[in-house]
């Protein structure tokens, strides 16, 4: 059994994002998110996270596309939740980010009230729009059922989309995913 907060970084060295000398202060500052590891790699502080983030990077790796782009990071004591964006980089940006194959970017999520809209989610989060339209639902307080019904769908299809949307979010039940889509937000508060 794992400590899902514990990455398991070191039996797979070979599959690590490497950092470059410029990013290596930015990652000191999020020493509980990001974690070296031997030859200058890179892992996720979340056991889970991680798990994602080495399968991109073994993608990667082979110059596929990467099927996942974004990856849910669970809140902690020490961090806020967060999503990592991970973009594939192509000819000139290759080069211009030092010959790195990933960009990782990461968005800090906060508490709010609000739901973003739909295209926040759908970016966010790689969610489809029927995904989208139930979580929505969801984060407005109406039961699956109720959202189900709302949407015209069965409530096995709805159970469906509701496992997909916890595996796109790294949630496991209906009150984390709420409490992640009210903590999204766009910069100028949307």
């Amino acid at each position: 059994a794992h400590d899902r907060h514990r990455p398991d970084h070191a039996r797979r060295p070979d599959h690590s994002a490497q950092t470059h000398s410029g990013g290596q202060a930015e990652f000191d500052r999020h020493d509980e998110t990001f974690l070296a590891t031997a030859l200058g790699g890179l892992a996720i502080g979340d056991h889970e996270a991680n798990e994602l983030f080495q399968s991109v990077i073994r993608v990667a790796m082979t110059a596929q596309e990467p099927a996942i782009r974004s990856i849910a990071v669970a809140a902690s004591e020490r961090r806020a939740a967060m999503v990592l964006h991970l973009l594939p980089l192509r000819r000139s940006a290759h080069e211009i980010f030092s010959g790195g194959d990933l960009l990782v970017v990461a968005t800090t999520v906060s508490a709010r009230t609000s739901v973003p809209e739909a295209s926040i989610l759908r970016a966010l989060f790689d969610l489809a729009p029927a995904e989208v339209k139930l979580a929505t639902s969801l984060a407005t307080g109406r039961t699956l059922r109720d959202a189900a019904r709302e949407s015209d769908i069965q409530i096995t299809t709805a159970r469906t989309y509701l496992d997909r949307i916890f595996r796109k979010t790294g949630t496991h039940q209906q009150s984390q995913l709420v409490a992640l889509l009210k903590s999204t937000h766009t910069f100028n508060g949307r």
